[in-house]
């Protein structure tokens, strides 16, 4: 499952990802400037979640 679809599962917003990239990632704002690794932490963290996580 792409990293896109898994975050609309969890009703997140573009907006939610660009502060958790920031704050996890080192400043990168965008999913197009992480690593592999970094991508594939990012979509673990995400399907870890239940749906519609609340306040995200």
């Amino acid at each position: 499952m792409s990293n896109f679809s898994v975050m609309q599962r969890l009703g997140l917003k573009v907006e939610w990802g660009q502060k958790y990239f920031t704050e996890t990632y080192n400043s990168k704002r965008s999913r197009i400037w992480l690593t592999e690794a970094e991508l594939l932490d990012f979509l673990k963290y995400l399907e870890s979640q239940p749906d519609q996580v609340a306040g995200l």
